[in-house]
């Protein structure tokens, strides 16, 4: 299977996951029919300390900062703007709040990093998790990924190398892709921590890894150096992932837009990421 069927069709399983992860919303109109939410004042339960939080950051807002990483949700089109999800996602909570949502591509630590520091507003990268929501404010799922891992093409297969000493596996620093991937493995792995992309695959090619594991829509970030290939992990494993911020002045946008997937709009979230997937 070629490369590019094989991207659309890891994101219609995708969309699938998350629509089926959905089906347990009640319709709010008929019995196929779901919401669109174009305003938040109109999002079912949202009070009035919530409005009068988003209209202060109307008024002290010029935009908010969407931080992704280079993927197939967020990539570059060819007159350098972003597409793919993270655009139309955007453009929907920018109708939908009011003020702009401008998504811009970051590595994976100054991703981090921003958040904390307040240069980044909110991004869509992070799995939830107990010990996350702790540090920050967390949706539901908006996109369900699976596990891919990149070799550099005419690479030693993992099953033959497993026979021979323990395999070199390497994730991205915090993310929640290394527990999934050890959990399932049943073969000796020797563990490697990274911060970007560049990394993973300078790595690859030396030989100090044996494989680079991360979400499936992380395959475009290689697709420049043009000799990665990409495999799907086996037993296949599926990762939500939120819109969060780690500014408690942008909680009031986290709890709106909870209260929308929780009333029937995430239906609406897969077809913009079907939009999004079309232009990858």
């Amino acid at each position: 299977m070629g490369r590019t069927k094989k991207k659309i069709l890891t994101a219609l399983l995708a969309a699938a996951v998350l629509l089926a992860a959905c089906e347990s919303a009640p319709p709010a109109q008929g019995e196929d029919e779901y919401p669109v939410y174009t305003d938040y004042q109109d999002v079912p339960g949202v009070t009035a300390d919530e409005i009068a939080a988003i209209e202060s950051l109307r008024e002290q807002t010029d935009a908010f900062v969407y931080g992704m990483n280079l993927t197939t949700e967020s990539f570059y089109g060819e007159t350098g703007e972003i597409m793919g999800y993270a655009k139309w996602f955007c453009a929907w909570l920018t109708e939908l709040f009011g003020i702009p949502f401008e998504p811009a591509i970051y590595e994976w630590g100054d991703l981090i990093d921003g958040l904390e520091s307040g240069e980044i507003d909110f991004t869509g990268e992070l799995t939830a998790t107990a010990e996350r929501r702790e540090t920050y404010f967390m949706t539901d799922a908006i996109a369900e990924r699976s596990v891919k891992y990149m070799q550099v093409a005419g690479s030693e297969a993992l099953s033959e190398i497993t026979g021979k000493r323990p395999l070199r596996y390497a994730f991205l620093t915090g993310t929640t892709t290394a527990d999934a991937v050890l959990g399932q493995s049943q073969d000796a792995v020797e563990s490697f921590f990274i911060e970007d992309y560049d990394t993973a695959y300078a790595m690859l090619k030396s030989g100090e890894i044996d494989a680079f594991f991360d979400e499936d829509i992380a395959e475009a970030a290689f697709d420049v150096y043009g000799d990665v290939v990409a495999e799907n992990f086996f037993p296949l494993v599926y990762g939500p992932v939120s819109l969060t911020a780690q500014d408690p002045s942008r909680k009031p946008v986290i709890s709106v837009v909870q209260k929308i997937l929780q009333n029937g709009g995430a239906h609406h979230l897969t077809e913009l990421y079907n939009l999004g997937q079309r232009e990858a």
